[in-house]
C-alpha cells in the first residue's frame, strides 16, 4: 500500500492534503473579522467625532455661515486644548440642552476683560484684533460696562453683529461656559449656491 506523499516544493512538509486550504481559509476569515472591527471602530470614532450637525438659525455668522446652512461639529476639538479667541463654536445656551445650539465666534476668553466702547470691541482694554475691517456695533448691551472673564468663562459675538441675535451682550444669554461647549464648528456643509468649505 503506497503512503500518501506531502504537497511541497523542496524541503519539509508537515501538512496533509487539504489542511493548508483549510489553513488560508482561516485566516482569511480572522483577517476579514480583524478588518471589520477595525472599520467600525473607525466609524464609530469619526462619527462621534464629526458627525453632530447643527443648523445655523440666524444671519449672525454671515458671510462665512449663512442663514439656513448645516455645519459639522468637532466635538473632540477640546478635550486635550482648551477654546482660543476666534474659534467658532456651538454650544448650548445657558447649558440647556433642551434648546437648539447657537453657533458664534469666541471673542475674549478666562482670564481676560472686554468691553464694547465706541462701537469697537476691547479685550483688555485693546481693540480687539481685526476691528478695524468690522461695522461699529451700534448695540453694545451688557458689554456697555467692564465684563471680567472668570475660569470657565467666554464671550461670544456673530460675525454680522448688527443684526437681531442672541450673543454674550443679551441679557439672556451672557457668557458662556466651557460646561455649555458642544465642540468647534470645522465645515458647512452643501447649501443652495453654496458649497462644501471650512469654516474659518
Amino acid at each position: 500500500m503506497a503512503r500518501k506523499s506531502s504537497y511541497h516544493t523542496g524541503g519539509l512538509s508537515f501538512y496533509e492534503p487539504g489542511y493548508g486550504g483549510r489553513g488560508n481559509r482561516w485566516n482569511e476569515l480572522l483577517q476579514w473579522v480583524v478588518y471589520t472591527v477595525i472599520a467600525i471602530a473607525l466609524g464609530v470614532f469619526f462619527t462621534q467625532m464629526f458627525g453632530f450637525r447643527v443648523r445655523m438659525s440666524d444671519a449672525s455668522m454671515q458671510p462665512g455661515i449663512i442663514e439656513g446652512e448645516h455645519v459639522l461639529i468637532n466635538t473632540m476639538a477640546y478635550r486635550l486644548s482648551s477654546p482660543e479667541s476666534g474659534d467658532v463654536i456651538a454650544f448650548y445656551p445657558s447649558g440647556n440642552t433642551e434648546q437648539p445650539p447657537l453657533i458664534k465666534r469666541i471673542a475674549a476668553i478666562p482670564g481676560e476683560s472686554v468691553q464694547i466702547e465706541n462701537g469697537v470691541v476691547l479685550i483688555d482694554g485693546v481693540p480687539a484684533p481685526g476691528s478695524d475691517a468690522l461695522a461699529l456695533i451700534r448695540d453694545p448691551g451688557m458689554a456697555e460696562a467692564q465684563i471680567i472673564l472668570k475660569d470657565g468663562e467666554y464671550f461670544v459675538l456673530g460675525d454680522e453683529r448688527n443684526v437681531q441675535q442672541t450673543d454674550s451682550r443679551s441679557p439672556g444669554l451672557g457668557v458662556i461656559h466651557t460646561s455649555d461647549i458642544i465642540g468647534e464648528v470645522w465645515v458647512a456643509l452643501p447649501s443652495g449656491d453654496a458649497g462644501l468649505h471650512f469654516v474659518e
